[in-house]
């Protein structure tokens, strides 16, 4: 995905929720001759209304869990800024910096 296009992306998520009978898919591709063909024909995964068709292939946006780095990876060596550090998350992140020496 271009990140030049995030505006038209988060348009079509917007229309999708308030006119959940409205169908309205974004494609982005490498090529022209993708974008002149007719929806049917781009062959998106089934049920998607958002893909990437970039060397053959397609991709949907998924979220996905990844594993954390243990603390003994990321290392605080330097002042750190923490914006929005009197909130939940913020202020959990400024006490473990402040615990890890920062």
């Amino acid at each position: 995905a271009r990140p030049a296009h995030a505006g038209v992306r988060a348009f079509a998520r917007a229309v999708r929720q308030e006119r959940p009978t409205t169908r309205l898919s974004c494609v982005d591709s490498n090529s022209s001759a993708a974008l002149l063909a007719p929806a049917a024909a781009l062959q998106l995964p089934s049920g998607e209304d958002e893909a990437s068709l970039w060397r053959g292939g397609a991709a949907v946006p998924r979220l996905c869990r990844l594993a954390l780095p243990s603390p003994t990876e990321w290392a605080v060596r330097s002042a750190q800024l923490v914006s929005g550090g009197s909130g939940g998350l913020g202020l959990l992140t400024a006490r473990w910096l402040i615990a890890a020496g920062a």
